[in-house]
């Protein structure tokens, strides 16, 4: 066991108040948040721990939802739970959104 204390890059966007989980091999994925600006985001970015970068989806492939301060669940089926939060206005989402990968 050792304790890795390089730096890592900041996400290509930015965000505070993100979801996130780890993916299969060396990937992590960060889902939706707040941007500097305050926009409250719909996107995704994977980190490749090998490639030792982050990676964007297209526009596309997102959150139906803008979540801020939301859970994230990564279930055995490859599906991908953006759940509960708050929407772009702060007020609290009882939604669920789901995404495959």
């Amino acid at each position: 066991f050792s304790i890795n204390t390089g730096q890592i890059a900041p996400p290509l966007m930015p965000r505070t108040a993100a979801g996130g989980g780890r993916l299969a091999g060396d990937l992590a994925l960060l889902v939706g948040g707040v941007s500097p600006s305050g926009e409250t985001l719909r996107s995704l970015e994977v980190y490749s721990d090998m490639a030792r970068r982050w990676l964007s989806f297209p526009a596309s492939v997102a959150l139906g939802t803008p979540r801020r301060d939301h859970a994230v669940t990564l279930a055995p089926s490859g599906r991908i739970l953006g759940i509960g939060g708050r929407g772009p206005a702060g007020q609290p989402l009882a939604t669920l959104d789901v995404l495959s990968y």
